[in-house]
């Protein structure tokens, strides 16, 4: 499966990143999931988030990634959804936002000029919300009702939104030096 996903891209960049992430991500759920790195087996569902294909194991995830970053969401407890976004000045924020956003959103940002800052947080958090139900970003819209989200800077220029449901639990952000 994953190989298959690699073989998609044409830009060489593009493939070396995944092939990295990829790995941060094998050699994590090993670790995290105590197994050698042959039963670790990643699937993905029909929307393309990852999951573990092994019988048994409750164990919820979600990668993403821009440029040199990744970003990684693991809980037992609830389904989570993760979003990294490297904002793009050159985005037709105006057309996106009409596009994906609901008209409470699509104000605020029509308040705020479509505020660069203050779209890529609602972008970074309607994504994380989709991937959190694997819903992808033109599947079902899931509603703000349904998740828990927070919204971080990574640093200036890269914004990040986790989700998660099942619980009121606020997750536990941890950054590691690799």
């Amino acid at each position: 499966d994953e190989l298959m996903r690699l073989e998609k891209f044409s830009d060489k960049r593009l493939k070396n990143n995944f092939c990295i992430s990829r790995s941060i991500l094998r050699n994590i759920l090993i670790k995290y999931l105590d197994l050698p790195p042959e039963e670790v087996i990643i699937k993905h569902q029909k929307n393309g988030k990852p999951a573990l294909a092994n019988q048994g194991i409750k164990l919820n995830f979600n990668l993403s990634h821009t440029d040199n970053w990744v970003l990684l969401a693991i809980s037992r407890d609830c389904r989570v959804g993760i979003d990294l976004e490297k904002c793009n000045s050159k985005l037709d924020r105006r057309k996106i936002a009409k596009r994906v956003f609901d008209k409470n959103i699509y104000q605020k940002l029509a308040n705020s000029n479509f505020d660069e800052d203050i779209f890529c947080k609602f972008w970074t958090q309607f994504e994380a919300r989709q991937k959190c139900f694997g819903s992808g970003v033109f599947g079902e819209r899931i509603t703000a009702s349904k998740v828990s989200i927070l919204s971080f800077f990574v640093f200036q220029g890269i914004y990040s939104s986790i989700a998660w449901s099942d619980t009121l639990i606020e997750p536990k952000i941890s950054y590691f030096d690799l």
